[in-house]
């Protein structure tokens, strides 16, 4: 899908939960209520805890 559309079908979604993909950016970027689900080796920019994001105010993140 075109970013546009991609942008809309985030819109139209409640909620988003997802890995660390371009859709979960978009989602959290746009202010969407967003969820990041995190792997153990995740990449350090996320930082350590699971919680509220550094990046984003709509993201919380969650740690496995």
């Amino acid at each position: 899908p075109s970013l546009t559309q991609a942008a809309a079908a985030r819109l139209a979604e409640t909620t988003v939960a997802n890995e660390d993909t371009w859709p979960l950016h978009l989602a959290a970027r746009l202010g969407q209520l967003t969820t990041l689900r995190l792997g153990p080796d995740a990449d350090w920019l996320w930082g350590p805890d699971a919680g509220p994001s550094p990046w984003y105010s709509a993201l919380t993140i969650e740690r496995a």
